[in-house]
């Protein structure tokens, strides 16, 4: 699947597809924090399988 997110919202998109399911697994390359944060927004499971309703999976960059 490739989703152009001039056009799409990627996260919309990849519930769409899955069904809301999700994804495992997410391959960026992008090297921008948005991508990388929309990224982290469709993984099943957070950084470090951490389900802490504190961590919201963000990645902050300086």
């Amino acid at each position: 699947m490739v989703v152009n997110p001039k056009e799409d919202d990627s996260v919309e998109a990849v519930m769409e597809v899955t069904d809301g399911a999700v994804v495992d697994l997410i391959f960026d390359t992008a090297g921008n924090s948005v991508a990388t944060n929309q990224g982290l927004k469709m993984l099943r499971t957070k950084i470090g399988g951490s389900r802490n309703p504190d961590l919201d999976g963000t990645l902050r960059t300086p």
